[in-house]
C-alpha cells in the first residue's frame, strides 16, 4: 500500500517492494476530463485512490473497476491537486475551495470536513492521530484524523510547500518566507526555525 502522497508520513518516497518486469497493462480507468493532473493516487486495501479535477474516485485495483466517485452527482467547488491519503478506513485530501475533506475509505460516503481560510493546493499527510495540511492562507493545520477538530494551526507570512515529513513527535515544514521550520507534532509550537539559503 502506499496510503499518501510521498509513499508515508515520513515522505520518504521509498518501498523495499520490488517491481516484476515486464510491466503490462492489466486495465485503464478514465475520469472526468482534467488535464495536466498534478496529484498522485494512494492505493490501500486493495482500492486504488485518485483525484481528478474536482472528482475523487475509487476503483478496484485487480480490475479496475469503478467502487464509488465523490461527489457523486456534480463535482467540488474547486479542483484536487494534491494527492489523496488514507488511514484507518478514512480517505483524507484538500481541495481548491479551501476544505479538508473526510470520507470512508470503502463507501465514500462523506464524514466531514473542515474549511481553511485558502485554496488547499497540497497533499495531506497523516501522523500521531492529526492530518496535517497546508492551505493558501499561509498556514499549517494539525487537524484531528477522527472528529475533523482543530488541534492547532501555525500561520507563517507565507504558504507551506507540500511535502510536509511528520514523525518523532515533529512536524518539518518548508515554507515559501524562506524558512524550514520545526515544529512539536502536539502543540504547533515552533521549536527551531532555519533560513534557507538563497
Amino acid at each position: 500500500d502506499a496510503v499518501m502522497g510521498r509513499y508515508d508520513a515520513n515522505q520518504s518516497s521509498y518501498t523495499s517492494e520490488r517491481l516484476d518486469l515486464p510491466l503490462a497493462l492489466l486495465w485503464e480507468f478514465t475520469g472526468n476530463d482534467y488535464a495536466d493532473n498534478p496529484a498522485a493516487p494512494a492505493v490501500a486495501a486493495g482500492i486504488c485512490y485518485f483525484a481528478c479535477g474536482d472528482r475523487i474516485y475509487a476503483v478496484d485495483i485487480e480490475t479496475g473497476s469503478l467502487k464509488w466517485k465523490y461527489p457523486s452527482d456534480q463535482g467540488l467547488g474547486g479542483k484536487v491537486k494534491g494527492a489523496p491519503a488514507v488511514a484507518d478506513g478514512y480517505l483524507y485530501f484538500g481541495a481548491g475551495d479551501g476544505n479538508l475533506y473526510c470520507l470512508d475509505a470503502v463507501t465514500g460516503t462523506y464524514r466531514w470536513a473542515y474549511q481553511t481560510r485558502g485554496a488547499i493546493r497540497c497533499a495531506p499527510v497523516i501522523g500521531d492521530g492529526d492530518i496535517y495540511v497546508a492551505s493558501d492562507d499561509n498556514s499549517l493545520y494539525a487537524i484531528e484524523t477522527v472528529s475533523g477538530e482543530l488541534d492547532w494551526t501555525l500561520k507563517a507570512r507565507d504558504d507551506f510547500a507540500s511535502g510536509t515529513p511528520v514523525g518523532m513527535g515533529m512536524v518539518v515544514a518548508a515554507c515559501m518566507d524562506g524558512n524550514m521550520y520545526g515544529i512539536n507534532a502536539s502543540t504547533g509550537n515552533v521549536i527551531w526555525m532555519s533560513r534557507l539559503p538563497l
